[in-house]
């Protein structure tokens, strides 16, 4: 009988000293949250439907642009175009459409020097949260990235996935150039338009070989950057 009651002593203290640190883990996981109470209202996304109806532009667009392995087109007259390896811009007037990219990964893992035990869990974490291979192409962990949540964390999460959390919530709201967020495919493209106000947008797609390319639409409608968006073919040679 002592061993039994010495046994569920034992048990209990055990319980309790997990449980207490669980709940002092989580008290400063809101307490950090509530520190930073701007920065996670910006790191929380609205996520929003993007229609494809768009006008047609192709008789005023005098030119497709081109870079990488993309061809696009603009949804105006080109008056100005600037080129470079990783750079097009094309502007008339006060509207211009300027489309960039890296050869080097930009994802945030790298660009925020995380360790390779870092890496390793955090390709861990966000394939549990978005339910697929986080880590196996620059896509997947962007989306994954972007689709972390509050309700991906909980009371009995562990201590580092909670400290994660919120190091990965810090990162999006600091890199994302908005929290109202349209995720699309077409045949050529897939990703993701960050509307910033009804005439500036931004946009990270992702082509058939994973590589990443920024668009910077300014002055431009939804309509306009609709366009862009479902006019953007893969080169042939």
């Amino acid at each position: 009988m002592k061993k039994i009651l010495l046994f569920a002593a034992v048990i209990a203290v055990v319980l309790i000293s997990v449980f207490y640190h669980q709940i002092i883990a989580t008290k400063g996981f809101y307490s950090y949250q509530q520190g930073r109470a701007d920065a996670f209202i910006k790191a929380t996304i609205s996520w929003k439907t993007i229609s494809f109806s768009s006008g047609d532009y192709s008789t005023t667009a005098d030119q497709s642009l081109t870079l990488g392995s993309l061809k696009f087109i603009a949804p105006f007259d080109t008056t100005n175009q600037e080129i470079t390896d990783s750079i097009v811009k094309t502007t008339n007037g006060d509207k211009s459409l300027t489309i960039s990219t890296s050869k080097v990964p930009t994802d945030f893992l790298i660009t925020n020097h995380f360790s390779t035990i870092e890496k390793n869990a955090t390709c861990e974490f966000l394939s549990s949260t978005a339910s697929l291979s986080a880590c196996s192409s620059e896509y997947n962990l962007y989306r994954a990235f972007l689709e972390l949540n509050k309700t991906d964390i909980h009371i009995f999460s562990t201590i580092d996935n909670k400290t994660l959390y919120n190091k990965i919530l810090m990162i999006r709201a600091k890199e994302i150039p908005s929290n109202t967020i349209s995720p699309f495919e077409t045949q050529s493209i897939k990703g993701f338009l960050f509307t910033i106000n009804t005439n500036n947008y931004t946009a990270e797609i992702f082509d058939k070989n994973d590589q990443r390319y920024t668009l910077t639409f300014t002055n431009l409608d939804q309509a306009e950057v609709a366009f862009v968006l479902s006019n953007v073919f893969l080169v042939t040679n």
